[in-house]
């Protein structure tokens, strides 16, 4: 799919659910609130489907690797 298309199809799609949602935005902010929309959807489906504990990358900080013994 194009860019262009996919553009379309997603205005379109974000057009249906501010009506179906009975929102309005005003022009000047739509394309803004659309991509804010598809980023959110794209870190929903991310976080989804979170790691496992043992893979999760992040690990808290040690404060004490730097003190005096």
């Amino acid at each position: 799919m194009a860019a262009n298309e996919r553009d379309a199809n997603s205005l379109g799609d974000f057009a249906v659910a501010l009506r179906r949602n009975g929102l309005t935005i005003p022009e000047e902010r739509r394309e803004i609130m659309r991509d804010a929309v598809e980023k959110m959807q794209a870190l929903l489906k991310v976080l989804d489907d979170p790691l496992a504990y043992e893979d999760e990358p992040a690990v808290l900080p040690r404060y004490d690797l730097g003190a005096k013994r």
